[in-house]
């Protein structure tokens, strides 16, 4: 839920010393659908593979333009076999880095998009598992990003693992939550999704690994928050 904070706090309050920049990376993520439309794909896979190679250091470009450009990765993949050839082996060139020492939270978060616009999304929680064993630490912080892959590829007990305290992770989201929407309420559509999502993913987590008393806690907690048909549905 800090990432969600940080995220939205970039849109809200943009630097002027990089909109410059920020507008040349959004024009070529927008030419690039349209050239997939257009059915350049050949030219779309060329400003996607410069997004990607250059849209790493200003954190605002990162998240407003990089990372939904790998949603239409799967896209121009489909359509055009050159591109799929291309996009694994940049993915499996980021995961390369990561065994060979180079990890940073960025590049994890790279291939766990990759993976999901590609549809392989189970490479994601094979490459954390790897992080579990080789590197805690890095386990540590990309647990976030990996999570509901975790979930749905069932591996419950490496995700409660890197959980933590269940409740104390809940307060936490609880008060980003809260202050969000007191800084803007407009942003309510999007974070109570974000919420749900969250505490769907710790009950869900708590009760395959037989700590139901626990989700039930979390369940009640979040209801008293957000009114989610979801989340009442839960542990039935």
């Amino acid at each position: 839920m800090k990432k969600v904070i940080v995220h939205i706090l970039m849109i809200l309050v943009p630097c002027f010393s990089i909109a410059l920049d920020h507008n040349v990376f959004n024009k070529a993520y927008e030419d690039a659908k349209k050239f997939i439309s257009k059915k350049e794909y050949q030219k779309a896979l060329k400003l996607y593979l410069w997004i990607d190679e250059n849209a790493n250091e200003i954190d605002m470009v990162y998240h407003t333009v990089k990372i939904p450009a790998f949603s239409y990765w799967g896209t121009l993949a489909s359509r055009y076999p050159i591109a799929m050839e291309k996009f694994k082996q940049v993915r499996d060139g980021k995961i390369s880095q990561i065994k060979l020492g180079h990890y940073s939270w960025k590049l994890f978060t790279d291939i766990r998009w990759i993976n999901m616009s590609l549809g392989e999304s189970y490479i994601t929680a094979e490459l954390f598992e790897y992080l579990d064993q080789n590197n805690t630490e890095a386990a540590k912080l990309s647990y976030d990003t990996a999570e509901d892959d975790l979930i749905r590829f069932k591996r419950y007990h490496l995700a409660r693992k890197y959980l933590g305290d269940p409740l104390t992770k809940l307060n936490d989201s609880i008060n980003e939550h809260t202050e969000l929407l007191e800084l803007d309420e407009s942003l309510r559509d999007k974070l109570e999704p974000l919420f749900e999502n969250n505490v769907i993913n710790m009950v869900t987590i708590l009760d395959e690994c037989n700590e139901r008393e626990l989700a039930i806690k979390v369940k009640d907690r979040a209801l008293e928050i957000i009114n989610s048909k979801k989340i009442k549905n839960l542990l039935k």
